[in-house]
């Protein structure tokens, strides 16, 4: 696995932890901590669902279409789009998740 594809399964792991600290304990403790989201849909559509129920500015859409399709938007912030096409539906899906936390956490100084 990549260090990319690390560094952002623990991006999403962070996003989606209720006990944040905890998770941080378990991953210096156990550096080959098993995290699925990139090739799991049963990791990653919990994810998908957190995000679709964030209510900065109202809510979001994410929208996995064709093949290998991503997007993720919302109707009332305008501008914000992010599209994705990769070679899998799940990969465009997981890139997207990345790229909206790595956003969401900007907005709000995470």
């Amino acid at each position: 696995m990549s260090k990319f594809v690390d560094n952002g399964n623990i991006l999403i792991a962070r996003f989606m932890s209720e006990e944040p600290e905890v998770l941080e304990h378990d991953l210096k403790r156990d550096s080959k901590l098993f995290l699925g989201y990139d090739a799991d849909w049963l990791w990653l559509m919990p994810v998908v669902e957190k995000i679709e129920a964030t209510k900065f500015n109202d809510c979001w859409t994410v929208v996995a279409m064709g093949l290998s399709q991503c997007e993720i938007y919302n109707k009332k912030f305008d501008g914000f789009r992010i599209f994705k096409i990769t070679d899998t539906k799940i990969e465009a899906t997981w890139l997207a998740c990345v790229e909206f936390i790595k956003w969401y956490n900007k907005q709000n100084k995470v």
